[in-house]
């Protein structure tokens, strides 16, 4: 349904002879958006419902909360000291230097333990990443891994945050996943409704391949289905799980990866009203490009899983570049 609001950019087809509603000027939606030359019936329904919202029949709430959220990791987890180990020797077995610079990678990153859904059964890391070179498990097995897990993992941490919520599954109306570290369709979404009982009806959307930004990405758009309507509650879910590509590409960037990201799901519900005082009204979002940035971060599929490339002078990149966008950003949310 259409609104008022003059930066809205509204436009429906009516044929060969002209458009409707061709851009967000008021006295357009005030007259019905009624000036093509040919009335279709798409133009009728732009004008019926551009009417009925000025009888108030459209329920646009303009708000967005967080009401909860939900974590969930895997039950196993190893040491970051264990992790460098095994790092090292696939990358580094007969490479001294090669070996220390492994470890003071793995001892740098601030991580203390990774949890990993190869850990399941009391399996070890080598049992699935064999100390061998020829690039390990294809990319087929890894996904395979990820059928297995991806779903049941983005159901605990589903489970925790509509429990949070303090509402029934069924009163969900979109669920909105997030994941790249893997492909399955029927996907999590279909799990996570089966398993917890969601409408057959909810509306499903899934943010694919776009890294970490990907919670964002899927939280601008639970804000906008939340607004639409005061009775739409929106569930979030991202589930990654890093650990099935490791990679034994001798490559430092690849290293990196190897010793940053483990396995875990987030999930949250966000709707148009709170359901307790402290919950945070989402404001709004914002995107910015960075020049000459597209070789600094990279993630692609590969025979042997999913390749990361990440370069040590992202840091910089961002502290020269991020902070004004920020702050020219949060300039217009007081």
């Amino acid at each position: 349904c259409s609104t008022r609001a003059r930066s809205a950019n509204f436009a429906v087809p009516t044929g060969d002879r002209g458009t409707a509603c061709p851009g967000g000027r008021e006295s357009d939606h005030d007259r019905g958006c009624v000036r093509p030359a040919r009335r279709s019936m798409a133009l009728s329904l732009c004008t019926r419902r551009v009417r009925r919202h000025e009888r108030g029949a459209c329920e646009v709430s303009g708000e967005a909360f967080l009401t909860s959220l939900g974590l969930a990791t895997p039950e196993a987890s190893l040491t970051q000291q264990n992790a460098s180990a095994h790092a090292e020797a696939i990358m580094a077995a007969a490479d001294l230097d090669r070996g220390r610079a492994i470890r003071a990678l793995y001892r740098r990153s601030g991580v203390e333990r990774r949890g990993s859904v190869l850990l399941t059964n009391g399996d070890s890391l080598e049992s699935y990443f064999p100390a061998e070179r020829g690039g390990g498990p294809t990319t087929g097995d890894r996904i395979t891994r990820y059928r297995a897990h991806a779903g049941r993992l983005a159901e605990r941490a589903a489970t925790a945050a509509i429990s949070g919520a303090a509402i029934d599954p069924g009163s969900i109306t979109h669920i909105v996943t997030a994941s790249c570290t893997g492909f399955d369709a029927p996907g999590v979404d279909h799990h996570v409704i089966a398993s917890l009982g969601l409408s057959a009806d909810v509306r499903r959307t899934h943010i694919g391949f776009m890294g970490c930004h990907a919670a964002i990405n899927a939280l601008a758009v639970a804000s906008a289905f939340a607004r639409e309507n005061e009775h739409h509650r929106v569930l979030v879910c991202c589930v990654e799980l890093c650990s099935l590509h490791f990679s034994y590409d001798s490559d430092p960037e690849a290293s990196v990866a190897n010793a940053l990201f483990a396995d875990g799901a987030a999930a949250a519900v966000v709707a148009s009203q709170r359901v307790a005082p402290m919950n945070p009204r989402i404001a709004g979002f914002s995107s910015t490009v960075l020049p000459d940035s597209a070789d600094l971060m990279k993630w692609s599929i590969g025979d042997h899983g999913f390749v990361m490339r990440l370069s040590p002078s992202v840091p910089d990149r961002l502290a020269e570049r991020v902070p004004h966008w920020v702050d020219r950003f949060l300039s217009g949310h007081d």
